[in-house]
Formats: structure tokens, sequence, C-alpha cells
């Protein structure tokens, strides 16, 4: 089980610490380790390659294959006399760092003060690096449309720009357009494709109408907490929320608009789901399907404020250990940053708990996400959750 693993991978530590490792301890446990310099031995290389490693060998050994050759990348690299590996200096730039540490890394990267940024997809968004003239793709994008967008952040300014791309080995897609690379590089950039006899993503849109209609949401109102009423145990929609999507005039009007993009998009009404009625019923159940999209926050909120206060009990109770309540003091202190996370307490846009961004999420509007549900990982970090 994972708590068996845990628990094995502490004691395998605790018994290396003092011989191959350093621990840090917190009240009593190992919260982290690190090797010994002395137990590391650094000897000069021969220039031949290291041994390939049984564990990650993708295949068995083939013995007509011609023997491994060392990097000479790296030999170079690692040769090189160190005020040249001095100046090597990266970040990175992905949607898991803060906006404001992003911006200013690009503010660096645009001046020359970074010289390298390892970017997630987050660079397809349309960031401009004018003086950018090189970009590695880590490996073969997945469409032309992507290997456009990414390659397409180098040479803005009208100078020559160099792309290169990594194909991974055991990686049928890279290794596929390695060898068929014009189909990648020269490749037809195809149009977004929408499949119109997918029920939920017409009906989704359908509720995207109705909430042009209603306007439920004001663009002043950043978090969830502006939408539900939080002092009812139940959290139901706040008074004007509820005004707001109680008239039938908004359900007519957006169901006109549906009527009339349903007729010029013949291909809807092939779908086998597709009766005469069906835009009608999915508006008349659009009410409560916008309270509905709303239970999954307020099942996360409830379980934190019932996470909060019992740690706030354990801190309170006068009989518990010191090493009980520091434990107890450091739960709620995380618990109140996924709350502030809850609430969306920093106002990004591209926050999951971002209200329209949410709905998408929870496929109440649509969102195009892959997965539509995410999975989703609290980790805390030094600057919050």
């Amino acid at each position: 089980s994972g708590e068996g693993a845990a628990q094995l991978a502490e004691d395998i530590a605790d018994r290396l610490v003092g011989h191959l490792l350093s621990a840090e301890r917190d009240a009593g446990r190992i919260r982290g380790v690190r090797v010994n310099a002395g137990a590391m031995r650094w000897t000069a290389g021969d220039g031949a390659p290291v041994p390939e490693d049984p564990v990650r060998r993708r295949a068995l050994p083939d013995p007509a294959a011609p023997p491994r050759r060392a990097n000479a990348f790296f030999q170079r690299l690692y040769g090189a006399p160190p005020p040249q590996l001095r100046r090597m200096l990266a970040e990175a730039h992905t949607g898991q760092i803060a906006a404001a540490d992003r911006q200013e890394r690009e503010r660096r990267f645009r001046q020359g003060a970074l010289p390298a940024l390892f970017c997630s997809p987050t660079m397809e968004l349309g960031v401009d690096i004018a003086d950018l003239n090189a970009v590695h793709l880590r490996n073969i994008p997945p469409t032309p449309a992507n290997y456009a967008q990414r390659s397409g952040r180098a040479g803005r300014n009208g100078n020559p720009a160099l792309i290169l791309a990594f194909a991974a080995q055991g990686n049928a897609h890279d290794q596929y357009f390695f060898k068929q690379r014009a189909k990648m590089i020269a490749g037809a950039v195809e149009p977004a494709r929408i499949d119109l006899q997918n029920e939920e993503l017409v009906r989704a849109h359908l509720h995207a109408i109705w909430m042009g209609e209603a306007a439920p949401i004001g663009s002043d109102q950043r978090s969830i907490r502006d939408i539900l009423d939080l002092a009812d145990p139940q959290f139901p929609l706040q008074e004007r929320v509820r005004s707001s999507i109680q008239p039938r005039r908004h359900i007519e009007a957006a169901l006109a608009t549906a009527r009339r993009i349903i007729d010029e998009c013949g291909e809807i009404k092939k779908a086998r789901w597709y009766r005469d009625d069906w835009a009608e019923d999915a508006l008349n159940n659009v009410r409560s399907r916008f309270d509905k999209a709303f239970d999954a926050w307020r099942e996360l909120y409830r379980e934190a404020l019932a996470a909060r206060d019992n740690a706030r009990r354990e801190i309170d109770d006068p009989y518990g250990s010191t090493d009980q309540r520091q434990q107890a003091r450091r739960r709620e202190e995380r618990i109140s940053r996924e709350i502030d996370l809850l609430f969306n307490a920093r106002t990004y846009e591209e926050s999951d708990y971002y209200p329209y961004r949410y709905l998408a999420t929870a496929g109440f509007l649509p969102g195009y996400n892959f997965p539509r549900l995410p999975v989703r990982v609290s980790v805390a970090v030094r600057d919050g959750v």
C-alpha cells in the first residue's frame, strides 16, 4: 500500500542517516534527506560511456549492436572552463508558477539577463520575445499547429531562427515524425474540430447562450464566494444570483437563439439523441443545472471547514502535547491556504476556481478541457499551495 511504501522508505532512510545521508527532522520525523558529500567519490573518466542501467533498459541487449559511445556534447561541456558554465542560468515558465513570477522571468528573458527559459505549453499563449532566436523542443509537438505556435516564438523580429526538436526513443509519436518530419514541419494546420453530435457539448453551448442573457455572474465577481451564500450552512445561491436566473424571458431568448443555431448546423439534427423539443427541455432545466454545478465546490469547502475546525480543536486542547499542537497548527495553515484557493483569493483568471473556468471544468459551460474534470492535487510550496 502507499502507506506501507512510505514507511519502508522512511525506515531505509533512517538506517542510512549518518553514513550516506544527512537528514532534516521535524518533531522527530524525517522531512528530507541529502547525500553526504563525503560519501561520494569523484574520479576522472577516461571518455568511455557509462554502462547501461539494466533497470532503465527498454529491451534486451542486441549483441550485433555497435558499441555505445560517450555523449560528445557533454564531454565538451563539462570539459569547458568554469567561467563558461557559471554564466549558464535558467528558470522555469509553467502554469504552476505564480503569474507575477512568470511575468518577472519574461521581463528578464527579454532583457537578456536570463539566458534560457524552460517552458511548458504556456509559451503557446502568445508571449512575445522579440529577440529570441533559438527554440529547443523537448519532444515533437502533438500537431503542426502546436509546432507552429511553439517554434513561432523565435524569429519574430525578422531575423533567422533556429528550431531544434528532440525525438524521444520509445515514443511512437516522436519516432513517426522523426522519420516523416515533413508532415510536422510542412504539415497543414487543420482547423479546430467540434463534434456537433456530442450532446453534452451542445448542451454546454446552450447554457452559455442562456448565461449571456441572464448574466448571473458579473465581471466583478471573481470568486465563487460572490455567488454562493456562505452564511447559510447549505451554501445556496445568493439572492441576487437567484433573482437574475428566475425570469422566464431569459430562457425564451436563449431558446430562440439556440433554435436558429441548430437550424444552421444541420449536423446537430442528425444526432440520435436529438428531438424537436430537445433544446427547450435542455433550457428548461438550465437553472437547476447551474445551481448543481457548484455542488463539487460546496463539498470541497465543507470538507475544508471541517478539517480546519478539527485542527483548531487540537491546537486549543489543553491536554495535547506540544508536538500535536505544532502539527495541528501546520495543518490549519495548509487548510487556510486551500480555502484561499477555493475563494480564488489571488484573483487569477487562470485559477481552477475562477467562476467561469470552474463552470467549464464542471461541464456546465464549454471549456474543451482534457480531461473535462481534472484531478486536483494541492502541493505546499514556500509561498502557498
